[in-house]
């Protein structure tokens, strides 16, 4: 028969075992176990994350460089217009004065083509916004009506700005028409703006903070009718 070991010489046996390195199977595979719950929960929280991105009916993209984000929401209007998709919406384009600091400012409207200065021209040594609050107005009523009248496929707005997050204008009404008729919104907001457009879409609108996730959004909204290939362009 086996030595039964008193209660000492177990605990003296346990601490040895401890300290040489040795793991009881038991406490092996208990870890194992933790280790894959936590491994399975991580990789859960991950996919939801994921999916609640990819069905958000809005998705903004940071514009920490106003000009790049214009010149991708160009490509990507280019690209959707070549595949078929109806737009709504509009594309900003400055325009640059030789000699001069600042440049006009224009709202290319998406549906009929329309071209509207959005700025105020007061010299070189003006302080202040020179936006045309007037001509934003007229601008976004147009948005307004083409996504209620030409059931767009797909709604691209240049920017979230300081006229939809302090004084509850610009676009604001345009991007609520869309999330009445189920039309997805790209739109670009600057950092310093980006909580107010979560406050007014909540749980609708997704942060995108780079362009390849702009593209990733937009290949799950609409993937069903056309491909978007980062960078590679359009294959139906």
């Amino acid at each position: 028969m086996a030595p039964i070991a008193g209660a000492g010489e177990a605990i003296h046996i346990g601490l040895a075992a401890r300290s040489s390195g040795f793991e009881p199977e038991i406490v092996r595979r208990r870890n194992e176990t933790a280790a894959k719950d936590e491994a399975m929960r991580a990789t859960t929280d991950d996919l939801q994350r994921e999916q609640a991105y990819v069905d958000a009916a809005v998705c903004a993209l940071l514009r920490d460089e106003a000009g790049a984000a214009d010149a991708l929401f160009a490509r990507v209007a280019e690209r959707a217009r070549s595949a078929g998709l109806r737009l709504a919406g509009a594309l900003q384009k400055d325009a640059q004065h030789p000699g001069r600091s600042r440049c006009d400012m224009f709202l290319s409207d998406l549906a009929s083509g329309r071209r509207i200065r959005i700025s105020e021209d007061r010299g070189d040594l003006a302080e202040g916004c020179r936006l045309d609050s007037g001509a934003l107005t007229e601008a976004a009523g147009l948005i307004e009506r083409a996504i209620r009248d030409a059931a767009p496929d797909l709604v691209i707005l240049n920017k979230f700005g300081k006229a939809e997050a302090e004084e509850g204008g610009g676009v604001r009404d345009a991007i609520a028409a869309a999330l009445d008729a189920d039309v997805p919104v790209l739109i670009g907001v600057a950092p310093s703006y980006a909580p107010a457009l979560m406050d007014f879409a909540g749980e609708l609108c997704a942060i995108a903070a780079d362009e390849a996730a702009v593209w990733r959004w937009l290949e799950a909204r609409l993937g069903e009718r056309v491909r978007f290939g980062e960078g590679e362009g359009i294959a139906s």
